[in-house]
């Protein structure tokens, strides 16, 4: 795999010193049609075990560029961990002592799914507080709030663009993101059950 990406690399841009000179979207793209274009798979069907259900996700090939991005991304940011929008957790377990369950495979926390800034770093600040300060607010209780205010924030930022937080909110928005929530469950589960008939 190394031998092939540095291949893509010095044929689409032999000048770069770095592969953070590029931008990840718009390369990871260019890597799977180069991928394609060479005759390799970059997509698999996978089917649940329980459920029987069938999806498609991209082969390890495929997200080898991504990959090798983020390691060096993570590996030459020198910042205070706290100051990134996305925390490795097993930094912070190393020098503040936070635990987290290791048998998971997410090692992040990752806050930049928050698109307003300023709510962004409020909650940022937020976690890394109740974090510090150990009262029954653990790594997995942060990754749950972040799922959860992701959505409320994303929304919010959808309807009122110019809020940077949440001192204008009234009833009429609540009800709108209650509609809204609704409306996705709705559709999450009749996506599910088209995906399980197909696989029937």
């Amino acid at each position: 795999m190394v031998r092939r990406l540095a291949n893509f690399v010095n044929d689409k841009y032999p000048k770069i010193t770095s592969l953070l000179d590029l931008k990840k979207e718009r390369t990871s793209l260019q890597w799977i049609n180069y991928l394609n274009n060479s005759g390799i798979r970059t997509r698999r069907i996978i089917t649940q075990k329980d459920t029987g259900m069938t999806y498609e996700q991209n082969t390890p090939i495929a997200n080898f560029f991504s990959m090798m991005y983020e390691d060096l991304l993570r590996y030459s940011d020198m910042r205070e961990e706290w100051e990134k929008d996305k925390w490795d957790i097993r930094n912070l377990k190393t020098k503040y002592g936070l635990l987290y369950n290791e048998s998971k495979a997410n090692y992040y926390l990752d806050f930049s799914v928050i698109k307003n800034v300023t709510i962004r770093n409020a909650f940022k600040e937020y976690c890394k507080l109740r974090l510090l300060s150990r009262n029954n607010f653990t790594v997995s209780t942060a990754l749950d709030y972040l799922r959860y205010i992701r959505r409320f924030a994303n929304f919010i930022n959808m309807i009122e663009p110019e809020w940077d937080d949440f001192k204008h909110l009234k009833r009429k928005h609540i009800i709108k993101y209650l509609e809204f929530m609704n409306d996705y469950a709705t559709s999450v589960v009749n996506q599910s059950r088209k995906a399980y008939q197909t696989s029937c």
